[in-house]
């Protein structure tokens, strides 16, 4: 039987895998546009927790923190090479609220915006 062949109901390893890549390389590609948990799973037509216990499983995160850390890498490039402000940044990831932004920002690298700014 071959790995990414259903097993009682439950995906293989290679489908799990194949699943994962496809999640990553989509993350990559729209990480500026309307992109969620909620998004993937559709996108996927999986389920939402089934998804993201899969995602977890191969990288020891959950798939909402692996959003939030790309988010952030791309938030650090268009603050360093795009001169963009804060709030600029903020709206063109999808974050509603500037100061819950800069809070997660300062989580993830350890600085401030202004600070990183610097």
């Amino acid at each position: 039987m071959e790995g990414g062949e259903k097993v009682g109901g439950v995906l293989g390893g290679k489908k799990k895998k194949k699943i994962v890549t496809k999640v990553c390389e989509y993350t990559l590609n729209n990480i500026e546009g309307s992109i969620s948990v909620k998004v993937l799973s559709e996108i996927l037509f999986m389920n939402r927790s089934y998804l993201s216990e899969i995602f977890k499983k191969e990288f020891g995160i959950t798939l909402q923190e692996y959003i939030t850390v790309v988010k952030i890498e791309r938030a650090k490039r268009l603050l360093l090479d795009d001169k963009l402000k804060a709030y600029q940044v903020a709206e063109r990831l999808g974050f509603k609220d500037t100061e819950y932004f800069g809070a997660l920002f300062k989580k993830y690298t350890g600085s401030s915006i202004q600070n990183f700014n610097d």
